[in-house]
């Protein structure tokens, strides 16, 4: 939760020019305005737990990482710290011992890394020659940069980029197909090199950027979502047919390119819904038809769980692979994800989002028969130990199953996703837990319209 403070407007007017009487004329004396005192900033030195009340042993709220920049909005008792607690939320307090005064203000997490990324179209060429012409400029979109081993066998790893420069022997290798985590670049006389997390650095050359998927979800009420109608995309590789009748037998009017952005309208066919009327389909004023199962998803209506009521919720359909944002009955936002392949199916039912994280390492567990580890998946809000929606740099297959079992969405999606659903992640901290308080978003999984079981726990 948020405070605000209100300060008083100072009017420099003389009496003369005032409209108002002297204040001896008053009824009575006039009283300051009475609200919550400015913020100190504090600056973590180390991690720091945020907990639900001033003690070690309370609940953990959240977490800021070392370094962050924090709002202190009272100086608190409590047992176990030495500098006395912090009260920098309600029902969140930090022990204030590994932390100093700042003149810095909070910044919301993550920071965003600026650095020409591939794109998709530029992903092929890449791969083959390691050389790209990144978008320079282009607005920052993930909070690291992502790359693999750019050909067979070890990335070498030097200490820093003038150990590199001087010609200093590697002090570690990386396997190739690996993904690998970077917090920024370096030019040296040897070339520009990729710093890691701490502070060791890879030669560019010896790393391919992860190519970069720009898509993003649809905003119904921007679009002007005429009554009845669906968004939907297309999702075959070698494109999705638009015919002329509703029939495989009819004339191919065009073919849309994999993802293209649509709106259906129900159409009479037997069995009912297994075509759709693209309005202006073949021509302006001239519908097509598209096959229900011939490379197409589309949000899908159920009813929502009886206790969500006004509130904004999120409805993932697993027979689309869509996921679907409602607030007040009305749908908000509507996206592509993909979710749990064969093996690595992902849970239905209805969930709270338990947690939310700017970045999270991944890694399976040690006896899995696909080992993996990511640093650094961006945007991460679990629904349930082990599983969650986030964001995925490594892949661009958004509305076709290709997950371990989260929900993987694209950077922008997932962006956009994780600062609207509950609990709110304040500026500075780096996780948040759902409290009694601060109830995490509801969150649907359903296979098309099965029933689903209520999974969600009482909060304490």
């Amino acid at each position: 939760m948020a405070f605000f403070l209100l300060l008083p407007t100072l009017l420099s007017l003389s009496w003369a020019e005032s409209p108002l009487p002297p204040v001896a004329a008053l009824a009575g004396p006039l009283e300051a305005p009475v609200g919550p005192p400015a913020p100190e900033f504090r600056k973590a030195l180390s991690a720091l737990n945020v907990r639900r009340a001033p003690d070690p042993s309370a609940r953990i709220r959240g977490m800021l990482q070392a370094g962050a920049v924090f709002r202190l909005w009272e100086h608190v008792e409590g047992p176990g710290c030495a500098a006395g607690w912090g009260k920098i939320d309600v029902d969140a307090y930090a022990c204030l011992s590994d932390t100093e005064a700042s003149d810095q203000a909070p910044q919301s997490l993550p920071l965003l890394v600026s650095y020409p990324l591939p794109t998709l179209a530029e992903s092929a060429a890449y791969s083959r020659t390691g050389v790209y012409a990144g978008v320079a400029g282009e607005k920052a979109i993930l909070p690291f940069i992502y790359g693999r081993r750019a050909r067979h066998g070890l990335a070498p790893i030097y200490a820093s980029a003038a150990a590199y420069a001087a010609g200093e022997a590697k002090v570690g290798e990386e396997e190739a197909g690996q993904a690998m985590l970077f917090v920024g670049s370096e030019s040296t006389e040897k070339g520009d090199v990729l710093v890691r997390r701490d502070g060791r650095v890879v030669p560019a050359a010896e790393v391919v950027l992860y190519a970069i998927d720009r898509f993003h979800g649809r905003d119904p009420a921007a679009e002007g979502l005429p009554e009845g109608s669906l968004l939907a995309w297309t999702t075959a590789s070698k494109g999705t047919p638009v015919y002329k009748a509703a029939s495989k037998e009819a004339e191919v009017a065009t073919t849309l390119a994999y993802r293209s952005p649509l709106l259906l309208l129900p159409t009479p066919a037997d069995p009912p819904g297994s075509w759709w009327v693209v309005p202006d389909g073949v021509s302006p004023g001239v519908p097509g038809y598209v096959e229900d199962r011939g490379g197409l998803r589309h949000v899908t209506v159920v009813p929502p769980p009886a206790d969500v009521g006004e509130s904004l919720w999120v409805d993932i359909d697993l027979a689309e692979q869509v996921l679907m944002v409602w607030e007040a009955g009305q749908l908000r936002y509507a996206t592509l994800v993909s979710t749990g392949k064969p093996g690595h199916t992902t849970p239905t039912g209805i969930f709270r989002i338990g947690d939310k994280a700017v970045t999270w390492d991944m890694a399976s567990l040690p006896d899995a028969k696909e080992p993996y580890l990511v640093e650094g998946v961006p945007w991460v809000m679990h629904f349930a130990p082990r599983y969650a929606l986030h964001g995925a740099f490594w892949h661009s297959s958004f509305g076709r199953v290709r997950s371990h079992g989260c929900i993987n969405l694209a950077a922008l999606d997932a962006r956009w996703i994780f600062d609207a659903v509950s609990p709110t992640l304040e500026a500075g901290w780096s996780t948040v837990y759902e409290s009694p308080l601060h109830p995490g978003t509801t969150i649907r999984i359903r296979e098309g319209n099965l029933p689903v079981v209520d999974r969600r726990t009482t909060l304490k």
